[in-house]
């Protein structure tokens, strides 16, 4: 039997066209019609989940305070598209200086008539209060109209665990990097530890798609996604080795590519 093509997800929406995880990658993505978009989500101080990666603010504006630091109304009022002119002028627009960090809810709301797969990772802040933090977001999620089409990772299978027990309905998936490697015997144990903790999909850096770890997937009924890549090659290996879904920076690229061949 043919494997389906792998869905494309927008990573951090169509981020090598618009700046990451904002409101314009966002929909640059939807108008590329990515079957996926992927994006990050820390808990501000007052306890509002708003859509960003890092833990601080100084590679996008060039601010040292920390994100969990700051209320999110106080992060609404920072730059968060400026630094993309500066460095990608080939795909520079006016309007992405004014560009702010959305809050989760905003950002829901924005995709609410999107028909495409949400993946939120949700970013380990602080290890004391990380299962609250994660509880906040996963709550809104699954409240959400869009929750029988979000899936919620992270790289801390405590947190995965927890959700899948606390939020039973809500998709999970485990992150998966390649330091895990040193940890273990076999990429088989990766499979193993994501079924341990509850999750439906592992989410990996795609030098972990080898094909123990996608064999060992399939008998878990664990679904594989891999990331980040943006070479169409992609495209034939994931849909000759089962892979579901390919998180890549250019999603209107491989769109292309994979309706050339399909």
């Amino acid at each position: 039997m043919t494997n389906p093509a792998p869905l494309v997800i927008a990573h951090r929406g169509a981020s090598a066209d618009a700046p990451e995880n904002t409101l314009a990658a966002f929909s640059l993505a939807a108008e590329a019609r990515a079957d996926g978009i992927e994006f990050d989500v820390h808990v501000a101080s007052d306890g509002v989940p708003i859509v960003f990666h890092d833990h601080d603010l100084k590679r996008i504006a060039g601010i040292k305070s920390r994100i969990n630091r700051l209320t999110s109304s106080e992060l609404a009022e920072i730059d968060a598209g400026s630094w993309f002119n500066r460095e990608r002028p080939n795909a520079y627009h006016p309007a992405y200086a004014g560009e702010r960090i959305p809050t989760l809810e905003s950002t829901l709301r924005h995709l609410n008539d999107y028909p495409g797969e949400l993946y939120i990772e949700i970013k380990n802040q602080d290890e004391a209060t990380l299962l609250k933090r994660a509880e906040i977001v996963a709550k809104l999620a699954a409240t959400s109209p869009l929750a029988p089409r979000v899936t919620v990772k992270s790289f801390s299978l405590p947190m995965m665990s927890h959700l899948a027990k606390q939020f039973p309905s809500l998709r999970t998936a485990a992150l998966f990097q390649p330091s895990w490697r040193r940890f273990l015997h076999s990429h088989r144990e990766l499979i193993s530890l994501a079924a341990h903790a509850g999750v439906k999909e592992v989410s990996v850096h795609y030098s972990l798609a080898v094909h123990s770890l996608l064999d060992e997937a399939q008998k878990q009924n664990i679904s594989v996604v891999i990331w980040t890549v943006d070479s169409s090659r992609w495209l034939k290996i994931a849909a000759s080795a089962g892979i579901r879904g390919i998180i890549t920076n250019h999603p209107a690229k491989l769109l292309k590519a994979r309706d050339a061949t399909h």
